[in-house]
């Protein structure tokens, strides 16, 4: 099983999968130097494959799941625009975001710093760079339709997408 835990120390990543427990810790390490220095994305602090941990910096602020309606008032045009310059830079350096993960879980929000992007990976899967874009928009889950509400769009459906992933990101230009 791999397990994630939030801790005084950040986002503590351990597998303990009965095989290829070193690998895929070695993935997960390799994902987190990708993601070093980009500001918006979890950021590796401390691992060890053989030890099958890696330790990422506390990120202060909520899940975009648990946000409430007030919690996305508070969201400022910058920070929005932000989260989409972080996911279009993290793609075209080669990290993914999940693409079965889509509930708002794996995005942090704080009024102070904005949008963080937590458990993403590099070039595991054979994808397109514009699928792997809209997986990092769709990670925003179900919020997206009151994010696009409050952000003064109608052109979102329900199956998480944009009729042109531009209607989202430019409404508020």
């Amino acid at each position: 099983m791999i397990c994630t835990q939030q801790s005084l120390l950040g986002h503590i990543f351990i597998n303990d999968r009965v095989r290829n427990t070193i690998a895929a810790t070695q993935r997960k390490i390799d994902s987190g130097l990708r993601g070093l220095n980009i500001s918006g994305l979890e950021q590796i602090q401390s691992a060890s494959a053989e030890d099958t941990v890696a330790i990422y910096t506390l990120i202060e602020g909520k899940t975009v799941r648990n946000m409430t309606d007030t919690d996305m008032e508070s969201i400022s045009d910058s920070q929005m625009t932000t989260f989409f310059e972080v996911v279009d830079t993290a793609v075209e350096l080669g990290i993914q975001f999940d693409p079965w993960n889509q509930d708002g879980s794996n995005v942090m929000y704080s009024p102070k710093t904005g949008f963080t992007l937590i458990d993403y990976f590099v070039d595991y899967t054979q994808t397109s760079k514009e699928q792997d874009r809209l997986n990092g928009y769709r990670s925003l889950g179900s919020q997206a339709v009151k994010l696009a509400r409050i952000f003064g769009t109608s052109n979102y459906d329900f199956q998480m997408e944009w009729s042109s992933l531009d209607d989202f990101r430019n409404v508020r230009r």
